[in-house]
């Protein structure tokens, strides 16, 4: 099993990449050399509570965020990691629109394969529908 400070440099490794710096970008914004957030990242070293909280603060997140662990990676999760980035940039009243407009557009999307016609179920099931002739 990964120690727990294995497990953080990793997770600030997928934040890091989700928020699109570099080590070297990382490093300059919180003072530190790019190879300490190299050896942060691979395990090599702790992160001092001190520099996770200057990340946090660079890469504008909670701090709490690089202490969720999960002992296997799914899709949904590095989906979650991208979506916690950008969210954390956006101001309340922007993120309360997002959040309106991924409800509507999940509302519709579903409603509307609940309605799907009959034909397209049954091409994706590999059965052509009789053609109608008049």
């Amino acid at each position: 099993m990964k120690t727990p400070w294995v497990q953080v440099g990793k997770r600030i490794a997928r934040l890091r990449k989700a928020a699109g710096l570099t080590q070297a970008e990382l490093a300059e914004l919180t003072g530190v050399q790019p190879v300490t957030i190299g050896r942060i990242e691979v395990g090599m070293r702790a992160a001092s509570l001190d520099l996770v909280f200057q990340i946090s603060e660079a890469l504008r997140i909670e701090m709490h965020e690089f202490f969720r662990m999960h002992d296997n990676r799914n899709a949904k999760a590095e989906v979650f990691d991208r979506f916690l980035i950008y969210g954390a940039r956006l101001s309340t009243p922007e993120l309360e629109l997002a959040l309106q407009l991924l409800s509507s557009t999940l509302d519709f999307v579903r409603g509307h394969q609940a309605r799907r016609p009959v034909a397209v179920e049954r091409a994706r099931a590999g059965r052509v529908p009789e053609r109608v002739t008049g």
